[in-house]
């Protein structure tokens, strides 16, 4: 569990919430503006990130191509970086770093929860 001057995750999104709970004519300023809106940022910033956000942001997928010669290839939806009919598909595109395979995602999402518990 990581801590930021002796505030883990946990203790600070709860912290968070109880602001918000307590300061309920926050949500109305004359700029329009919000203090629960910055609340809200903080708190989803704080949160780890999920499977769907990873899937949407970065999944590809490779794309069976081929061309009127009958020549065949595989396309990242992502960067259409193009791997020949030699080559073996990847868990990643080695030209945008896309996660291709569920696998892939999993290696991606431990790898973005460990940059953010390093970072707190």
């Amino acid at each position: 569990m990581s801590r930021i001057k002796g505030m883990t995750r946990e203790e600070a999104i709860k912290c968070l919430k109880t602001i918000q709970r307590r300061t309920p004519e926050w949500d109305d300023r004359e700029d329009g503006l919000s203090y629960w809106d910055a609340i809200d940022m903080a708190l989803s910033a704080l949160r780890p990130v999920s499977r769907e956000q990873v899937e949407k942001s970065w999944r590809g997928e490779w794309i069976g191509m081929t061309d009127d010669d009958g020549c065949t290839w595989q396309e990242c939806s992502r960067c259409e970086h193009d791997l020949d009919s030699m080559e073996e598909a990847q868990n990643f595109c080695p030209a945008c770093g896309a996660p291709m395979t569920d696998e892939a995602v999993d290696i991606r999402l431990k790898e973005l929860e460990a940059l953010k518990d390093d970072q707190t």
